[in-house]
């Protein structure tokens, strides 16, 4: 656990995570919100809280549900035996919304602040930590892949001939996203007040003129959002096993 030691050796404190698990997954098809649907018998949402569960630095974790399910998530908790999940608060309209309530409910003395989407449920300890060993350092760090993909500048469906992002320069943002507690919570009071909703939260620390660290955690921390997700993540899940 190389990045668990360097982790503790620069003391880093308590660290709060909030998961924002209050989608409706419509896109899935399947009539279930997404976070609840099974991966090997096990709920989406339990993968995702098992992992910042047995993440040594993480000391509560507050999660944004949908209305009416506190007593399923009670459920989890016991069968699974997530002792972390401290508080729930209801999602709001927008992502925005939904982590802001979770921050105003995070233990003031956290240190800092994770912000995590439920149905990306094979994030690992280690990835968790790796992210938070670069937000330490940086203040603020989001998880992130390169893009394989050539992605392009288009207008009225025509590709431009101009100004085409380099690939090299391309990294796709995932979660979680990490932050000191103070500039977390001074951003999104900033974005609050600004009515700015943002697509993530980096994009509400690039709207105060703060930049992230990305940190490359590979291919692997899929988030489930269409039902082809579901397979792909079972072979993942089955091949960690086999490891």
């Amino acid at each position: 656990m190389y990045w668990i030691k360097l982790y503790k050796d620069l003391r880093i404190g308590k660290l709060s995570a909030l998961i924002l698990a209050g989608g409706s997954g419509t896109r899935m098809g399947s009539g279930i919100p997404k976070q609840h649907l099974t991966l090997l018998s096990i709920p989406v949402i339990v993968h995702t809280l098992l992992a910042f569960e047995n993440t040594p630095s993480v000391f509560e974790i507050i999660l944004a549900i949908r209305p009416g399910e506190e007593a399923l998530y009670e459920e989890y908790k016991k069968t699974y035996g997530i002792t972390k999940l401290k508080r729930f608060v209801y999602g709001g309209q927008t992502r925005t919304e939904s982590a802001f309530a979770a921050m105003e409910a995070c233990d003031p003395s956290a240190d800092y602040i994770a912000v995590h989407d439920g149905a990306r449920c094979l994030v690992t300890p280690e990835i968790i930590e790796k992210v938070a060993f670069a937000a330490v350092r940086h203040r603020a760090a989001s998880a992130a892949c390169p893009v394989t993909d050539t992605v392009v500048l288009v207008e009225n469906g025509m590709t431009q001939t101009e100004n085409q992002p380099d690939r090299a320069n391309l990294m796709a943002l995932s979660t979680p996203q990490i932050f000191q507690a103070d500039l977390y919570r001074a951003i999104s009071y900033t974005a609050k007040q600004d009515n700015f909703a943002g697509t993530d939260d980096t994009s509400l620390a690039h709207h105060c003129g703060f930049s992230c660290r990305t940190v490359d955690v590979g291919y692997q921390n899929l988030k489930i959002t269409t039902k082809e997700d579901l397979p792909r993540a079972e072979i993942i899940l089955k091949g960690r096993k086999n490891q």
